[in-house]
């Protein structure tokens, strides 16, 4: 288990979200998706879309 908050595949961040965002991860997660992989999924596109008004 990784116990420092950076090493070599990855960086640990710690966010502050607010609760009126937070609650509605639930409607639009899978069931089976943990909170940390929707978040991840989130960054993901918001980079790509970033990306795209940068060209």
């Amino acid at each position: 288990m990784a116990t420092k908050s950076k090493n070599n595949k990855s960086r640990r961040i710690d966010v502050r979200v607010p609760l009126e965002l937070f609650n509605e991860i639930d409607q639009f997660k899978k069931i089976d998706q943990s909170y940390s992989n929707f978040v991840l999924a989130a960054l993901k596109h918001e980079i790509e879309r970033q990306k795209k008004n940068l060209r």
